[in-house]
C-alpha cells in the first residue's frame, strides 16, 4: 500500500505504538492523520509537531458514540490502524 497522499485515522494515538503509526505515516508522506484518542487532549503535542497534518480528536473504541462522531468528523480517510484496545 502507498502511504503518500493517504488521510488516515489511528485510534489510541497519544501515546505508545499509536503515537509510533503516526509518526511513521507522517514520515512516509500522508496528507492528513487523525490522531484519535479517549481525551483529544494528549494528542495535541502530535498536531504541534505535525501543524496542519494531524489533527487529534475524540476517539474511544468503547464508546458507539464516539465511534459514530469520528465517522461524521473525518470523511475522507482511506486507512484505518485500529491500535486502541477495548
Amino acid at each position: 500500500m502507498d502511504i503518500k497522499g493517504c488521510v488516515a485515522i489511528v485510534s489510541g494515538a497519544n501515546r505508545g505504538i499509536g503515537e509510533a503509526f503516526v509518526r511513521v505515516l507522517m514520515q512516509e508522506g500522508a496528507a492528513r492523520v487523525y490522531a484519535g484518542a479517549r481525551d483529544a487532549a494528549s494528542a495535541a503535542h502530535l498536531e504541534q509537531e505535525f501543524p496542519d497534518r494531524v489533527q487529534a480528536i475524540r476517539l474511544d473504541v468503547s464508546d458507539p458514540s464516539t465511534i459514530a462522531a469520528a465517522a461524521v468528523a473525518c470523511p475522507d480517510v482511506s486507512v484505518v490502524v485500529n491500535n486502541a484496545g477495548a
